[in-house]
């Protein structure tokens, strides 16, 4: 799809949204012409795709990395649910609230170590609902007068875009979380001015890194600070029933954050949920977040499906979907190890790899090579990582056969090579 002319040149947009379209243009381009925009897949068997042209691939793309989204216990909950409530109740949750709903929050709580939790159509629109509400000091649980916001570089788009929100509550500092001792002086700074400081950070991000929270909550205690974490691709597929990488150590500490996870990940429906210390902090969710009080609550029937996943995080199978996922995960690892090309977060507890490439054309031919030899993974471009970071992500799933994985890797290291 092209870009639409300019009407009026020499009159663009400055600010930094309209500069960051402007720089990555070409790449996406570039990324269209090789095949590799929005495919349009017409079924799947599995891991594998049938596109509309008749072409069948093996993706390494969608982050359901322990592959509940196909389970038939969760197709069949949703196909109940649409039984029972049809497609949908067009009434805000302040009006209406449908059991299936008070049922699945009430079984995340449980997984999540007991903490107070409301479901959102994503994870993204849970930041637009809470964030401002957390930035004004009006949660019970998180009362301050002057906050100062320490935003990690590679926070989550959904997160970053929100950027002028929260500037109009405090100031916001830019910082690398990985670097501890700047984590340290930033918190500092902030308690010396006279301000509450809140670090905003994904958990395991997108592009794979972990946030040091283990070592951070110490130092928020210290300044009387507080955690905002986006913790999607670490929910489900990490910790015990799931909790993921941030409330295996919140937990520890819950007056000191708030995470928020995705339910469209490893947990394999559909949604976001907050995850608060109270009930309380719930009750101003619920009456002022305006992506809650506003909006329906996640797809109905696929609430139904959410609750079977719940279940099954509850249960002992949750380990064994773990073990599986963490087995195929190691093999990657293997057969990549002697890679030419550096591999991102190689035997590392995250869920995410990648082959690092660089500029962007590189990323680009590499991986439409793969997709000619039948294989799909995501071309990471500027600016959803920075400039010469691009990155080939590979999305391994418990779903993948050991065939598929070593097919994939060997093609990744012929291309290399």
């Amino acid at each position: 799809m092209s870009m639409r002319t300019k009407s009026n040149p020499g009159l663009e947009p400055d600010n930094w949204l309209a500069r960051r379209v402007s720089s990555s243009i070409e790449q996406f381009r570039q990324l269209e012409h090789a095949g590799l925009g929005a495919l349009v897949a017409e079924s799947r068997d599995g891991k594998t795709i049938q596109l509309e042209d008749g072409r069948r691939i093996v993706e390494f793309a969608s982050c359901c990395y322990l592959g509940f989204e196909s389970d038939p216990r969760l197709v069949e909950a949703a196909k109940l649910s649409l039984d029972r409530w049809a497609t949908q109740l067009a009434c805000a949750r302040t009006r209406i609230v449908v059991q299936d709903v008070v049922r699945l929050e009430q079984l995340l709580s449980q997984i999540l170590g007991g903490m107070a939790v409301t479901v959102f159509q994503s994870a993204s629109l849970a930041h637009v609902g809470i964030l401002p509400l957390f930035a004004a000091g009006v949660l019970p649980s998180f009362s301050f007068r002057s906050p100062q916001f320490i935003l990690d570089r590679k926070a989550h788009a959904s997160i970053q875009v929100l950027r002028a929100v929260l500037e109009s509550f405090g100031r916001v500092v830019n910082i690398n979380i990985d670097d501890l001792n700047a984590v340290e002086e930033s918190l500092q700074r902030a308690r010396r001015d006279g301000h509450t400081p809140i670090v905003i950070c994904d958990g395991i991000g997108s592009m794979g890194h972990i946030a040091p929270i283990e070592a951070m909550l110490p130092m928020l205690d210290r300044v009387d600070g507080y955690l905002y974490c986006d913790d999607a691709h670490g929910f489900s597929v990490l910790g015990e029933h799931g909790q993921g990488h941030a409330m295996s150590h919140l937990k520890k500490s819950p007056h000191r954050g708030i995470v928020i996870v995705s339910l469209n990940k490893s947990f394999g429906t559909n949604g976001g949920a907050a995850v608060v210390p109270t009930t309380n902090d719930l009750q101003v969710i619920q009456r002022y977040a305006t992506s809650y009080a506003f909006s329906g609550s996640p797809a109905l029937p696929l609430v139904g499906a959410s609750i079977e996943s719940a279940m099954l995080h509850l249960s002992s199978e949750l380990c064994d979907r773990q073990a599986l996922f963490n087995r195929n995960l190691a093999l990657l690892d293997r057969e990549l190890d002697e890679c030419p090309l550096p591999v991102l977060n190689q035997f590392s507890t995250s869920p995410v790899r990648g082959v690092l490439l660089g500029s962007e054309k590189q990323c680009i031919d590499f991986c439409a090579a793969i997709l000619h030899r039948g294989y799909l993974v995501t071309a990471a471009l500027y600016p959803t990582v920075e400039r010469d970071a691009a990155t080939a992500r590979i999305a391994i799933s418990a779903n993948h056969t050991h065939g598929q994985i070593v097919g994939l890797c060997n093609i990744i290291r012929d291309l290399a090579g």
